[in-house]
């Protein structure tokens, strides 16, 4: 269905038995679905981390609690439309440390806030390269600009990659879901851009035509997440 309103302007989420969601075509309206619950081992390892990210968080001091808090009050997150939005201390406590303690165990983990009121900056893309080998294996170059890197190395900054499972190439939108796949140290800034080499973690069909989607973004040694970038490239080639 497609349509025009005057009224409704912009809507996301669901109300009763319809769901409003924006795709590559405009906004549209779809009946609701109640997603199933694969309980897969992924999905497990994210709850078990949020689980123990709780705990460690009712373990803080309180200086420690009230620096997050002030964290939060100055470094808003974007909403569903883009629009800026405050969450609590905890919150950004959690999207700081998750995918850290998830990809790299305890010692990713950050208990002091960042005492820079920003996220950080979101990684540019400079190119993306992709090629495939007989056993279906992708590998993709991902060539990437920081901003605001470090100006010499920072051992616990991270660029974090996730890879999407295979799409077909004329499909327009595509969301995930995303498994992690690799974390690159960043480097000091006068060695940028730098390249991340990413190896799938699904099976790819060696006469190619797929399309592949990564999400990255930055996690500075301060405990600063930064923005997400996607990366889509449909241009997967067959094996020679």
């Amino acid at each position: 269905m497609k349509f025009k309103s005057a009224l409704i302007t912009q809507a996301s989420g669901s109300i009763g038995g319809i769901t409003f969601a924006t795709g590559i075509g405009g906004m549209f309206m779809r009946a609701r679905a109640i997603p199933v619950n694969p309980n897969t081992q992924a999905q497990n390892a994210v709850r078990s981390s949020l689980g123990a990210l709780t705990s460690v968080w009712n373990t803080l001091t309180s200086p420690q609690r009230n620096a997050w808090n002030a964290y939060a009050a100055q470094v808003p997150l974007p909403d569903t439309f883009g629009d800026p939005r405050l969450v609590s201390g905890f919150n950004h406590f959690i999207r700081s440390n998750s995918p850290r303690v998830r990809v790299l165990g305890a010692a990713g983990l950050l208990v002091d806030a960042p005492s820079t009121y920003n996220i950080g900056a979101t990684p540019i893309l400079v190119s993306c390269a992709t090629e495939i080998s007989a056993g279906g294996v992708l590998d993709t170059q991902l060539i990437l600009n920081i901003m605001d890197a470090p100006v010499v190395a920072d051992p616990n900054a991270y660029i974090l990659v996730y890879i999407a499972p295979p799409f077909n190439a004329n499909r327009t939108f595509h969301r995930g879901p995303f498994l992690f796949s690799v974390s690159e140290a960043v480097s000091t800034a006068a060695l940028q851009p730098i390249t991340v080499s990413v190896t799938s973690t699904y099976a790819w069909d060696p006469a190619g035509g797929q399309g592949v989607q990564l999400r990255t973004y930055q996690s500075q040694g301060d405990g600063r997440m930064s923005g997400d970038l996607f990366v889509r490239d449909t241009s997967v080639p067959a094996v020679p």
